[in-house]
């Protein structure tokens, strides 16, 4: 969509955050999910374990 003029962003998070997600707070992911991750190597604190991804397009044109 960049070619076509758009910005984009994208925002990573879990599901127990609402609009505090475009400030940059992913919130934490439930229990389960966590220990899914850390038996998986994965660190669950960090923004690459975020469950979701929201993305935003504009038109700057």
């Amino acid at each position: 969509m960049e070619p076509l003029g758009f910005g984009i962003k994208v925002y990573p998070h879990n599901h127990t955050v609402g609009a505090e997600e475009l400030l940059g707070n992913y919130g934490k992911s439930d229990k389960n999910y966590r220990l899914a991750q850390l038996c998986s190597g994965i660190n669950p604190n960090s923004l690459l374990a975020a469950l979701s991804l929201m993305c935003v397009a504009r038109c700057d044109v």
